[in-house]
């Protein structure tokens, strides 16, 4: 079968998949899908984004809606709704094509159908399916790693300086994407050039030195300037990444990882662990392979760690299966023999993967009825007035696309809310309420926020009290 056609039946099959996920539920599946739904309709109204964070996606998604109002008779809410879903549901699918690109450049002699198994894990493996619906700048941004690492290599191979200018462009558009995946994205620029400062000269090892110390400096501005709140979680990581750590809280019995989850990680583990036993028979291996795999294997092992804190690791396990394609991909080229086994092994992986993605439920975090009873809400509330509205984790993005733009979480109320707005409202759900907490649908749900005494109940309805604070 034709290559293009081969590439464009399986990344076919992949947006289906994401497809009956993103389009499975009446309203966006997941907790925070409405985040989403809130701010491309803010940059509609206003040219921005409500909530301060990183604005590619809701900027590339608005520029969808608009087509969609010129193309089909929705109005702005179905457009919105269909847009974002859309959006998620054929971006990602494309990664097979630098993860192709990318195992190709890495094992160039190999066959086709070895090449094309490898770059699959990049649009079938179980992680890939997770990041869906509430997880699209995550998701979007592991596109653009993608061919970042795509023409990093290329231009570590061919050493062509427009390669270099792409990757720098990708690296531009992956820092106003997503905090997480800037963060691994600069974690492999980082394992390079520390690579490259112990195998090269004196005086080239002074410029990686300089660029070693400058990109952190940038990568912290930029996350200073777009979401200033995450610089503190940024800095937070240098006491608390080994806090907890994941290894020992499962031996502790606390649910924090669907047995899916644990599997997967375990086998990204394993794959790194044998590929480095195999790096260590490597007699003839050229610097520049040393470099592009000990650069990957490095990353891979940093967010990967069993020994990470379990706070940190929900924010970089989830990226580990990208840095992983060139890890398997230099698994093949360092024992070949055994390839049919490692192939056997990764398709075999992949339709478990998406056998156990499929066997779990679609979920969203808001239903017709209380779509409806919420809308009533925002009818009763009184006109002219600032009114903000604390409600719970997830059902604080619905609160904000159906009842008022001005909403929060009890965690983060502040004694300069009750000076600057007239009416503090608490939302609280009583009943259907759905099960996703810090964990996911693992674990206990997010708790419904704890109304002050002062408090008096405004409205009363099936699924939510609304009591009025101030």
């Amino acid at each position: 079968m034709n290559k293009r056609i081969t590439l464009t039946l399986l990344i076919l099959v992949s947006m289906t998949i994401r497809f009956s996920t993103n389009f499975g539920a009446e309203f966006i599946p997941g907790p925070n899908g409405a985040f989403y739904l809130l701010q491309v309709r803010s940059i509609l109204k206003s040219g921005f984004i409500l909530l301060n964070d990183f604005p590619l996606v809701f900027y590339l998604q608005s520029l969808l809606v608009i087509s969609l109002k010129l193309l089909t008779g929705f109005d702005q809410s179905e457009s919105i709704d269909f847009a974002v879903r859309l959006f998620d549901s054929i971006i990602p699918p494309l990664s097979l094509i630098p993860a192709y690109l990318i195992v190709t450049k890495i094992i160039p002699d190999e066959k086709f159908f070895s090449k094309i198994s490898v770059a699959a894990i990049s649009i079938f493996s179980y992680t890939y399916f997770l990041l869906s619906s509430d997880f699209q700048k995550n998701i979007f941004g592991l596109y653009l790693v993608l061919w970042l690492i795509y023409f990093f290599i290329d231009y570590i191979y061919e050493n062509w300086k427009r390669n270099l200018y792409l990757s720098v462009l990708f690296f531009i558009l992956i820092s106003i994407t997503h905090f997480g995946t800037l963060l691994f994205a600069s974690s492999i620029i980082i394992f390079y050039l520390a690579l490259r400062l112990f195998y090269t000269n004196f005086r080239k090892a002074i410029r990686y030195l300089i660029l070693l110390i400058i990109i952190p400096i940038i990568v912290f501005y930029i996350i200073s300037i777009i979401s200033p709140p995450r610089t503190e979680t940024l800095l937070s990581a240098l006491t608390s990444l080994f806090s907890e750590p994941v290894l020992i809280t499962l031996f502790s019995f606390v649910p924090s990882y669907s047995i899916y989850e644990l599997i997967n990680i375990l086998i990204i583990n394993c794959a790194l662990g044998y590929s480095y036993y195999l790096y260590t028979l490597q007699i003839d291996l050229p610097q520049k392979e040393k470099t592009i795999y000990l650069t990957f294997a490095g990353t891979t092992f940093l967010f990967a760690s069993p020994l990470i804190g379990i706070e940190w690791a929900q924010r970089l396990y989830f990226m580990t299966y990208i840095s992983a394609i060139p890890i398997i991909a230099f698994i093949i080229k360092f024992n070949s023999s055994k390839k049919r086994i490692v192939i056997g092994a990764i398709i075999i992986y992949l339709l478990l993967s998406i056998l156990a993605y499929k066997s779990q439920p679609v979920i969203s975090n808001m239903t017709k009825p209380q779509y409806d009873e919420l809308t009533l809400i925002n009818n009763q509330l009184p006109k002219g007035k600032s009114n903000v509205i604390i409600s719970r984790m997830g059902l604080v993005y619905w609160c904000g696309y159906i009842v008022s733009p001005l909403i929060g979480t009890e965690e983060v109320v502040t004694k300069t809310w009750w000076e600057s707005f007239d009416n503090i409202f608490y939302l609280v759900q009583k009943k259907d309420n759905p099960p996703f907490g810090e964990f996911g649908v693992y674990g206990k749900p997010y708790k419904e926020p704890a109304t002050p005494k002062s408090a008096e109940l405004f409205f009363k309805g099936q699924y939510f009290n609304l009591y009025l604070v101030k």
